[in-house]
Order: C-alpha cells, then structure tokens, then sequence
C-alpha cells in the first residue's frame, strides 16, 4: 500500500505550483528527504519540473540517464520515465501528506489529515474527520523522531545539525518560537 504526498512550492509572489509522489509519503519518507536534500527554492523548482513521481530521492536525474524498471540508485523516478505524459497537479488537489516549500522564509511547512482509525479482525478501516493539521515540517520530524528515531535513515547528530540549520531561518520568521 502507497502512501500518497504532494510536493509544491508558494514563490514570494503568490504563485503555487505541486506535484504528486506515490510512495513513502510519510514524515519519515519524503518529509525528511525534502527538508535535507531540497532546501532552496531552486532545488525545489528542478524537482517540480520531473512532473509527478513515483517515489521521491536524494537526486534528480534527467529522464534520459533513469529508467522506470532499472532506476538509478537514490535518484527520483518520474512517471514520465515510463512514457506517461506529465499534467500539473491542482493547487487544491490534496494527499495523505502535503509538503509546502514556503520561499518566503525558506522553510517547509507539512498539511495531513489526522484520520481515526478502527481495526476490525481481517478488516481495517480508516475514516477521514477532515481534521487537518499543519505545521512546519521541521517540528513534525521532531515529534516523529522522539516516537520512533528507528524509522529515519538519521541519527540525533545529523537531526541536530538539521535543526541548527532549519532553526536559524525560524528566527526570520513568524514562527520564530522554534
């Protein structure tokens, strides 16, 4: 089972562009990626022009040197890798996870819907309350971290040089209680 994301971008004048990634949409999966591998507004704009993902990695590949069934190891896979034509992701389309780069500040912001969960034997059931949380993207690794640090390809050193570097942009900004 996929756990389905959306990656976009506010520009300082207003405008928004987002794709769709399939897999590993999670806090621990492309959360973490996006805030150490895309932390600039440029790197976030080469990303969003592979079009939508199949998974998200630590580098883009131009279509020509990737392939769908024999990837390039930690590189992004686009659909359009497997010939499928690329169309923009709308603005409102929302997923399980919805990261914002906001260029304003330089700093991610993570959307999710908290969903109520209810297991039946042989059955699980999820229902959405559209209860929907917000919050910089930095914060929810946090929280993660302390839940299950396990879960992360990272260890208390690098997600405190993580939060040193992220923590100096909060400063200039209105979420400066970081």
């Amino acid at each position: 089972m996929s756990t389905n994301s959306t990656i976009g971008i506010r520009r300082i004048d207003g405008t928004e562009s987002r794709i769709y990634c399939h897999w590993d949409g999670y806090i621990e999966g492309v959360g973490i990626t996006l805030q150490i591998y895309y932390n600039s507004a440029e790197l976030i704009e080469q990303l969003l022009k592979l079009g939508n993902l199949s998974s998200l990695d630590k580098n883009i590949i131009p279509d020509s040197e990737n392939n769908f069934d024999n990837g390039v190891k930690d590189a992004c896979l686009p659909y359009t890798v497997r010939g499928e034509k690329w169309e923009q992701v709308p603005i409102t389309q929302r997923e399980d996870y919805n990261y914002t780069f906001d260029e304003r500040y330089n700093l991610w912001f993570v959307e999710y819907s908290d969903y109520e969960e209810y297991v039946i034997p042989d059955v699980h059931i999820r229902f959405n309350y559209d209860r929907h949380t917000s919050e910089p993207l930095i914060e929810a690794i946090n929280r993660k971290f302390k839940e299950h640090p396990d879960y992360f390809d990272i260890n208390p050193t690098e997600l405190s040089e993580l939060n040193r570097e992220v923590g100096s942009k909060y400063a200039n900004s209105p979420y400066a209680s970081f």
